[in-house]
């Protein structure tokens, strides 16, 4: 009997063990939570067991043990009551902290986007549909700024972000970015950046088709009976192509025109005019579209030229027959002398055409304050020239952007050259002649073959993802199993360069070359990956790694995006026309010994090397000079030497023209339109033709609405008169700000040709400026750098219209993830420990009573 009640207990002990370890379990995390206010008061837990114990020494039956472990529980309880526990709860709630502003461009430019509006609106109406828990409904709004021809894009985010004081400031800009009024980006940057503000820039859409003259690029002023060269900008936007008639009028008589059918964004067209007397011209620039065109204010574009009397020029040779000096005849005032003379002051140029250091040097005093006054010199070289005629440590050389001394000749470092390859589905659009792909395939192999022997070179393939076609291998052993490798690439898919420009990063990391990207693409990517695509090669260029972006597409859109990914990371851009300057770029010390040497213009935006086209001009021979610090090489060998360098010396130009005068080593750049260069440099030596005048006067072209800039210069005090072509004139005052300097601003009440005049005691002079369209109509089409810039300096995102589910999410999870509030109280546990210890106590006490009641009972 005995054994059975004993086993059950046990068996039931055994049942009970998983409930007290579930119990256990539970109370645990519960326990790990409670913190103590007052933690030193559990110390007394030691001294007051010992107070317990003590009395209690010796054996211990079962009672007294019961009475300890009941009385040690309970003066814990109350010792843990004392230290004052509590649990943290959290509550999750909701705060209505965000703003959502929609911007709307209404200016007169956005007529060109039929879809701009209603983009802008549902953008709105989607968003405030899904936001609306987590905003009042005050906050979400939609404002349009601009108006007629001007768009203050700036004005209108400076005064969203000052309005807004909740901690989460969204605003959504439709706009074409282009802004022309009041405050300029660049102005408001540091507030935008240290703002709460937020800004997801969208673009407005497909645009209508519209073609516009933006800009004439051509000299104020020109001498007569000389080639006056005049470059028309057209922009277009819309559409796949813009045929248009370009027309010329001068002083209201037509006088040429061009047959125009435009792919690019911009085009460049050049023309050439004579102008036989002097004074003030009128030049009309009229675009006539032969389809449709949005706006025709910006189809006409006046410029004034002043046709002066020609530049006196010296020309110092030995050989008066020389191209040099044809060349020079037909287009200036030109005074020829074997020898240098002493007085230079009549000349506003001095061409030195393959003369040695001797007099140089002599009358080296004359030169100097000839230059340092502001006029023009021209050493040309020869086989009495520079490092062939004592140049080097002259005091000529001194004046000269060159040293007259060959370059060191050094093996050129060893470079590692990795070719990023454009596989997506645009390169199978067929261009004029082949595929863009195969494009793409024969440019690398034709820049593999300029590799050395020492470098190394590898290949990453890539279209929504990168390839690995080639690890890094030298050149000597692995050309042509990656130039195999390159024949059998194969196009598909779409763009993405982000995961090749990371390869790319792997790749190079090890290597202690110089490094190189060729990345060569149609440039056909989203433009919601431009931002990361710039943040990856600036990453690269940061690095010290050189990129350089080749447009090989037919498409102007890809290309014009290749163009702004180089202007906003650093990389340099080659079009594949631009073979010879991306070779020289590539292996700037290669060896020019051969009969024939190439001339490459090294610096295409230069004043002289503007639009020049040197037709593959070559020489036979060259002096060994080499570029100075500060001074700027245009022209060089297929090698990399010098030919055409300058540099400004004190208020003068000088340049170094390190080959002959074309009548034994340079044949070729003096024909044909090599040729053009001659002009364009005497142009930029001689500065301001009229330079020598005491009183002068120069007002900058504008476009209505913005101020004309006047500048007088006088040492006399002075009077300027203004007036419309054919009006009456009226003074202007301006202000002096210098001691010769004076300067106002005009504005112009309508377009067209003004004449402005300045008269002093030490002569007059006179000029004409134009006044064209209001400047929202100039370069239409989107201002896509300017806007990825808004997105970038707020840690916002650029969006197309199409991607209005993609932003709207955006949007929401911004505003539902700042509107969380999570609040935090202390529960105190006090009250609940002092309970259980009087339970506790309470319990043990009442058991005691019962048990003596029924042990004193037994006994009787």
């Amino acid at each position: 009997m005995q054994a059975d009640y004993i086993s059950q207990l046990t068996e039931t002990g055994r049942n009970t063990i998983p409930y007290i370890t579930n119990a256990i379990s539970k109370i645990t995390p519960i326990i790990a939570e409670i913190h103590l206010e007052k933690p030193k008061m559990l110390f007394l837990f030691f001294p007051i067991i010992l107070f317990f114990v003590i009395p209690l020494r010796g054996r211990l039956n079962s009672r007294k043990r019961s009475f300890l472990l009941s009385r040690i529980i309970i003066l814990s309880l109350l010792l843990i009551a004392t230290a004052s526990p509590y649990v943290l709860k959290e509550d999750d709630g909701i705060e209505k902290k965000s703003t959502i502003t929609v911007l709307v461009d209404s200016s007169e430019s956005m007529g060109l986007y039929p879809n701009y509006r209603s983009i802008a609106k549902n953008a709105f109406e989607e968003i405030k549909s899904k936001v609306s828990a987590y905003t009042t409904e005050s906050d979400i709004k939609i404002n349009y700024f601009g108006g007629g021809n001007r768009t203050a894009l700036g004005d209108a985010l400076y005064q969203t972000i000052l309005g807004s004081s909740k901690e989460n400031n969204i605003i959504l800009v439709v706009s074409d970015g282009k802004s022309n009024h009041g405050k300029d980006l660049s102005s408001i940057a540091r507030l935008i950046s240290e703002s709460n503000a937020t800004i997801y820039p969208i673009l407005p859409g497909p645009s209508y088709l519209d073609a516009s003259i933006t800009n004439v690029y051509g000299a104020a002023k020109t001498p007569k009976e000389s080639d006056y060269e005049v470059i028309v900008e057209v922009s277009r936007t819309g559409g796949e192509e813009s045929e248009y008639d370009l027309r010329i009028h001068v002083d209201g008589d037509k006088k040429t025109a061009k047959k125009i059918k435009q792919t690019n964004t911009t085009e460049y067209i050049g023309f050439t005019l004579t102008f036989k007397d002097e004074g003030i011209r009128r030049l009309t620039f009229e675009l006539v579209p032969s389809g449709n065109d949005f706006f025709h204010a910006n189809n006409n574009y006046t410029k004034v030229v002043e046709v002066v009397a020609k530049p006196k020029v010296l020309v110092v040779s030995s050989n008066p027959n020389s191209p040099l000096s044809q060349i020079l005849r037909k287009l200036y005032d030109v005074t020829e002398a074997g020898s240098i003379p002493r007085d230079f002051t009549p000349y506003t140029a001095i061409y030195i055409d393959n003369i040695d250091s001797h007099p140089l040097d002599v009358n080296i005093e004359s030169l100097r304050n000839y230059v340092t006054d502001g006029n023009g010199l021209v050493i040309v070289g020869g086989n009495a020239s520079y490092d062939r005629g004592g140049y080097n440590l002259s005091y000529i050389e001194n004046m000269l952007p060159v040293r007259s001394r060959e370059k060191p000749k050094e093996k050129r470092r060893p470079i590692t050259a990795l070719f990023l390859m454009d596989i997506s589905g645009s390169g199978q659009y067929t261009g004029i002649t082949e595929k863009t792909i195969d494009l793409e395939k024969a440019l690398a192999i034709k820049l593999i073959g300029e590799l050395d022997l020492n470098d190394s070179l590898g290949v990453i393939a890539f279209n929504m993802n990168a390839f690995p076609i080639s690890n890094i291998v030298p050149v000597d052993v692995g050309r042509d199993k990656v130039i195999d490798r390159i024949l059998k690439l194969k196009s598909g898919g779409d763009t993405d360069m982000i995961q090749a420009l990371e390869m790319s990063e792997d790749y190079l990391r090890e290597e202690s070359n110089e490094r190189i990207i060729v990345l060569l693409s149609d440039g056909i990517i989203r433009l919601t990956r431009l931002p990361s695509t710039v943040d990856s090669i600036k990453s690269l260029t940061q690095k010290g790694v050189k990129v350089y972006l080749v447009g090989v597409g037919q498409d102007n859109v890809g290309i014009s995006t290749l163009k702004y990914i180089s202007q906003a990371s650093g990389a340099l851009f080659f079009e594949p026309k631009e073979y010879q300057r991306l070779k020289l770029s590539f292996n700037r010390e290669a060896k020019d010994d051969k009969e024939k040497i190439s001339v490459a213009v090294l610096d295409p935006h230069h004043f002289i090397t503007r639009n020049l086209n040197l037709g593959g001009a070559e020489i036979s021979d060259y002096n060994n000079v080499r570029e100075k610090l500060n001074a700027q090489v245009l022209l060089s060998t297929e090698g990399g030497s010098p030919i055409l360098t300058v540099w400004r010396f004190g208020l003068g130009r000088v340049a170094s023209l390190s080959t002959d005068n074309g009548l034994t080593w340079a044949t070729g750049l003096y024909s044909g339109e090599a040729a053009k260069f001659i002009p364009s440099l005497t142009n930029w030596v001689v500065g301001d033709i009229e330079g020598r005048k005491n009183t002068l006067i120069e007002v900058e072209d504008s476009f209505l609405g913005e101020p004309a800039l006047v500048i007088a210069k006088c040492d006399k005090p002075l009077v300027v008169r203004l007036s419309p072509f054919g009006g009456g004139e009226e003074d202007f005052p301006v202000k002096r700000i210098g001691l010769n300097l004076y300067t106002g601003e005009y504005q112009a009440t309508t377009s067209g040709v003004y004449l402005a005049g300045a008269a002093s005691e030490d002569g007059t002079d006179s000029t004409g400026f134009s006044v064209n369209y209001p400047k929202e109509y100039k370069d239409v089409g989107v201002d896509l750098a300017g806007l990825e810039k808004l997105a970038r300096l707020s840690q916002g995102k650029l969006y197309v219209s199409g991607e209005s589910l993609q932003l709207t999410q955006d949007v929401v999870f911004s505003v539902k993830n700042r509107s969380k509030v999570t609040s935090t109280e202390k529960n105190h546990l006090t009250l609940y420990f002092l309970a259980a210890a009087l339970t506790i106590y309470f319990i043990d006490t009442a058991a005691r009573r019962i048990s003596d009641i029924i042990r004193l009972t037994g006994a009787n």
